[in-house]
């Protein structure tokens, strides 16, 4: 049986700075597919635009298409090597079965957008259309069943052929009677005469299995020009001009607008990396619409594999260490001139901590791996504004800890950035409310005393030496704070906003600990009252 892709289709894949070559694309639930046509290839005609890659000095450099004729390469002889039976003069009128493996067994081209007659481009053989003996690469179909297909689009061709039943007539006419065709009919001008040769020189359109969806496997070199299978996708034959040639795990997957390392954003393409970094492509399109769209198909399959990953991992997790995001991100290099500074890590927030990664954390002994891993109540992280960021990327934010870690990070897309944010702020409110207390030893008026933060009574200070309460205040009552920058804290309190205020001066050995825990506690505090409550991270 078939396996079942989500999505099929053509489009070029980036081979270098300076080359393109057309591949099909299937994307199934947990792999990408990328195939490649037979080992023939052909320069792009000198009368056909062709798009260019970006390069990294910003100037396009003229890429070499690479594709194969739309003749088979698989070892059959072509018309010029092997003499093919002469086509009779004439409409004649072919009765076939579609097969269960193989369908039709031909290749069809053409339509109104084009100027082109509904033409066999490829009969396979051993195939339906083969053991017909009727049936020549050239014949021009003009009725199906019956039913006229002369004005027909190629999408309207396909979807004919592939709803007429198992048992389906033809009325072809061969493209050297074209005199038979009536010229306006086909609104071909010049083009009517359609000989096998000049079908061939049409190949700059892409094959299609009618089987599969018409607006998911279009495959496009001009869109004036296309190409159709009429078989079945799980048939070898009927698709013996594509081959597989790299299958690309999706599972961990990373999926980037970017160029690898740099701060420059691709135009008209993104790259698609395997977990291990040993599998990359970076597929191409100048079609916004196309691109967006395989962009988009993409980032969702890997998006929900990562999510199925999360709770994998949370299945062998305590309560209090449920996954809750994972995900790459890539971080800028420090201290360095090279072009290649940003280099990709995986960010995971599990429990109370983010966790910095070389490699996704697959199995339980993975998560003993991390670079760096912080608790959430003792980080800073911050959005970057537009002009705080170092470079041309965008979507930009840092993670800074009270211990002196740092991280300038970046993802692809504001949704992505949206995400982390929201689930860093989600997590450390979690971790504050498991925790309900964290207290701080440091000085007050020249004595000893210990901070007690507290998520239901607010900020308590007691004695170092007896434990009395020497005072207390709900986080509503903190109006404002300030500090020197090294270790003397000011708390402004006050039952009203506009004062009387209370004016405390404490001093602590790690000032930058206890500020960014006491916005831990304040901001999941005013959480508590309002769910809908966001906070910047930004003390």
């Amino acid at each position: 049986m078939a396996e079942n892709f989500l999505k099929t289709g053509c489009i070029s894949m980036q081979i270098n700075r300076a080359e393109l070559q057309k591949v099909r694309v299937k994307l199934s639930r947990d792999a990408l597919t990328i195939q490649k046509e037979g080992t023939g290839s052909v320069s792009p005609s000198s009368s056909s635009p062709v798009n260019q890659p970006e390069s990294t000095n910003g100037k396009a450099e003229s890429p070499t298409w690479k594709r194969s004729p739309f003749t088979s390469t698989n070892g059959e002889a072509s018309s010029s090597t092997q003499k093919k039976p002469t086509p009779p003069i004439g409409e004649r009128k072919v009765k076939l079965t579609k097969r269960k493996v193989g369908g039709l067994g031909m290749s069809i081209k053409g339509g109104r957008e084009s100027n082109l007659p509904i033409a066999i481009s490829k009969i396979y053989k051993d195939q339906a259309a083969y053991e017909t003996g009727q049936l020549h690469e050239g014949d021009i179909i003009l009725e199906v069943n019956g039913q006229d297909i002369r004005r027909a689009t190629h999408d309207e061709a396909v979807a004919v052929l592939k709803k007429g039943g198992s048992e389906i007539e033809l009325t072809v006419i061969h493209s050297s009677s074209h005199s038979s065709v009536n010229d306006s009919e086909m609104t071909a001008g010049t083009t009517s005469e359609v000989s096998q040769s000049s079908v061939s020189k049409q190949a700059n359109g892409i094959v299609r299995s009618v089987e599969e969806s018409s607006s998911d496997a279009e495959c496009r070199e001009n869109s004036s020009q296309k190409s159709s299978e009429v078989g079945e996708t799980d048939s070898n034959s009927s698709l013996q001009s594509w081959t597989d040639n790299i299958v690309l795990p999706l599972t961990f997957a990373s999926v980037s607008r970017y160029k690898s390392g740099e701060d420059t954003l691709r135009s008209n393409a993104f790259e698609v990396s395997s977990m291990d970094g040993g599998a990359s492509v970076v597929l191409y399109s100048e079609n916004k619409v196309e691109l967006l769209s395989w962009y988009s198909a993409i980032k969702d399959r890997v998006v929900l594999l990562l999510e199925q990953a999360m709770n994998l991992s949370s299945a062998s997790l305590p309560s209090s260490e449920q996954v809750i995001h994972m995900g790459w991100i890539w971080e800028r290099l420090r201290s360095t001139n090279h072009w290649n500074v940003w280099k990709r890590k995986f960010l995971t927030v599990k429990g109370s901590e983010l966790q910095i990664f070389e490699m996704p954390p697959v199995a339980t002994r993975d998560w003993l791996k991390s670079e760096v891993s912080y608790n959430l109540m003792e980080i800073v992280c911050h959005t970057c504004k537009e002009d705080e960021q170092v470079d041309k990327r965008d979507n930009c934010f840092t993670v800074q800890s009270c211990s002196g870690g740092s991280h300038y990070l970046a993802v692809d897309t504001e949704a992505d950035l949206t995400e982390i944010v929201n689930r860093v702020q989600e997590a450390t409110h979690q971790a504050v409310v498991q925790i309900e207390s964290r207290s701080f030893p440091g000085k007050w008026r020249g004595q000893s005393v210990k901070l007690v933060l507290d998520l239901k009574r607010g900020l308590r200070l007691y004695s170092g030496t007896d434990r009395s309460l020497l005072w207390q205040y709900r986080f509503s009552f903190l109006r404002g704070s300030s500090d020197d920058g090294s270790r003397k804290i000011v708390l402004l309190f006050s039952q009203s906003p506009a004062g009387p205020f209370d004016r405390q001066e404490l001093e602590f050995t790690n000032m930058q600990q206890v500020l960014t825990v006491m916005h831990a506690f304040y901001a999941a505090k005013v959480a508590q009252v309002d769910p809908n409550f966001s906070f910047d991270n930004s003390f």
